[in-house]
């Protein structure tokens, strides 16, 4: 059967768009060779909660996506449970990595209330390096509380995780010091 050229791209989409989400929630099928670790966080009920990885002041990797290379974040989940993924890569580099998470909204129909939080750690075979929380949340906050620096009812610092230049790595205590700009 001959698809015409709109179904075949549709198709194509699709199946690309299939993948993407396989990798982004954790599935297989990527080069699992070239990944140092992931961070997933999960949460218990329905909200926006946000997962956020910064090297740097301006290096960071959110729901607005990665502003820099060799890591990789899942879509956005605004409702629901989760979960959202942070994957860092070879080639990362060396240095701190602060792990945050922000409760940025309750959208309704959910109820109103706190939300608890965890993080997992995994390392390329998936098992599980770290756990933290739960964390209860209990207010959102859309924008804002930058520097990051403590756990609020809006934000949680879990951890942080330095990477070695040889791609060995760390999880330790977070360090709550102001990032300098």
């Amino acid at each position: 059967m001959k698809l015409n050229p709109v179904a075949h791209l549709r198709r194509k989409i699709l199946l690309g768009l299939s993948l993407f989400f396989i990798l982004a929630c954790g599935g297989s099928g990527g080069p699992s060779q070239d990944l140092l670790f992931t961070v997933k966080l999960t949460w218990d009920q329905s909200a926006d909660l946000d997962l956020h990885v910064w090297m740097t002041p301006t290096s960071q990797c959110s729901q607005d996506g990665c502003n820099f290379e060799d890591m990789e974040m899942s879509p956005d989940f605004t409702t629901g449970t989760g979960p959202e993924l942070y994957k860092a890569y070879k080639g990362l580099g060396s240095g701190r990595l602060r792990v945050g998470v922000n409760l940025h909204e309750i959208k309704p129909p959910a109820s109103a209330g706190p939300r608890s939080a965890t993080i997992s750690i995994t390392d390329i075979t998936g098992a599980v390096v770290a756990t933290f929380g739960p964390y209860v949340l209990t207010d959102p906050i859309e924008d804002g509380g930058y520097p990051v620096t403590g756990d609020t009812t809006s934000w949680w610092r879990p951890c942080d995780i330095i990477v070695a230049a040889d791609g060995t790595y760390s999880v330790v205590a977070p360090d709550m010091t102001p990032l300098s700009y």
